[in-house]
């Protein structure tokens, strides 16, 4: 029960964190975390447009036509594409 009770505190200041954050930074931080992890980049891609979406909700604004998202979804869109499927072992 301890456990439980520590990470729903633990959770509910990093929620409230996130809420006090600006959009940008909110996906500065998440697409950084992708970095740390080995994490595909289609995935990477899904998770961005999940959580601009998720953002334009929230904050209601709109991150469409927000530069830093266009500039990351092109970068891991021509690192899906510049990438070969299948590697020769």
């Amino acid at each position: 029960m301890e456990k439980l009770k520590k990470w729903t505190q633990i959770n509910h200041y990093t929620i409230l964190d996130l809420l006090t954050m600006k959009p940008h930074i909110i996906i500065t931080e998440a697409l950084a975390q992708f970095t740390l992890v080995n994490t595909s980049s289609s995935s990477a891609l899904q998770f961005l447009n999940g959580l601009s979406s998720m953002l334009s909700l929230t904050f209601d604004i709109d991150l469409k036509n927000n530069h830093m998202l266009q500039f990351t979804r092109k970068a891991i869109s021509a690192h899906i594409i510049g990438k070969p499927k299948y590697e020769d072992t």
